[in-house]
């Protein structure tokens, strides 16, 4: 999610180079990858308000969230919570972002 003109303007590029929230869908081939070398690269970006790691296999969403010069860290593990984004003016409950998966 991008809140930059620049990228929003270009509706050319297939990657925004200025996000505000990056959301990753974590699968077993791609987790150790994606909480480490991916997830210090994105914490880099000026831009960066919020980055988020959605499990696929259970209700768990872990939440980094700028604060200044540092990260705070909260976990979603229950449907009836709100994840409350207030840089970008949004909320979103975990039941809306796990609305069509079945867990085995």
């Amino acid at each position: 999610v991008t809140c930059d003109a620049n990228d929003v303007e270009n509706d050319q590029e297939v990657y925004v180079k200025h996000p505000s929230l990056v959301a990753e869908v974590l699968s077993k081939s791609t987790q150790g990858y994606d909480k480490n070398e991916k997830q210090k690269a994105y914490m880099r970006l000026p831009s960066l308000e919020y980055y988020m790691l959605i499990e696929q296999n259970t209700c768990e969403i872990e939440l980094y969230s700028r604060q200044k010069d540092l990260w705070s860290y909260t976990l979603y593990n229950a449907p009836n919570q709100v994840i409350a984004l207030p840089k970008l003016n949004l909320s979103l409950k975990v039941s809306d972002i796990y609305k069509r998966v079945k867990f085995d």
